[in-house]
């Protein structure tokens, strides 16, 4: 099995064999990592021409190009349930789990690198 979906499967199995905390909607897993349920719903996704109107003329270099992928506004529907992290992923848990160090090399120099959220992955 190719090394980085082996890595994928064990952060899916963390997600899966993560165990309730303190509430029925929360769940922590081995690494500390919190997940709260989002439960099934309808939201709006995307950006309306108002909208867009109104940001273009707060810029200072409009460009209406920038929405080409937010039109047009449309109801998404979200049929099942899922566990999403309350939190970015901080530098320490992606190494934990890839074994690896995405990002700028800058913020492994820092004394702090393990509470950073992970970049550029």
């Amino acid at each position: 099995m190719n090394t980085n979906l082996y890595r994928l499967a064990i952060v899916l199995l963390m997600y899966v064999t993560a165990v309730p905390t303190f509430a029925a909607d929360t769940r922590r897993n081995t690494l500390g990592m919190e997940f709260v349920f989002v439960p099934p719903g309808e939201f709006r996704m995307g950006t309306n021409s108002s909208d867009i109107d109104q940001i273009l003329f707060e810029m200072d270099t409009p460009d209406a190009s920038m929405f080409d992928d937010e039109t047009p506004a449309h109801s998404v529907q979200i049929s099942k349930g899922y566990w999403l992290g309350r939190t970015e992923i901080t530098q320490q848990q992606w190494q934990q789990v890839m074994q690896n160090r995405p990002g700028p090399a800058d913020h492994w120099q820092r004394s702090d690198w393990k509470t950073l959220p992970v970049v550029s992955v």
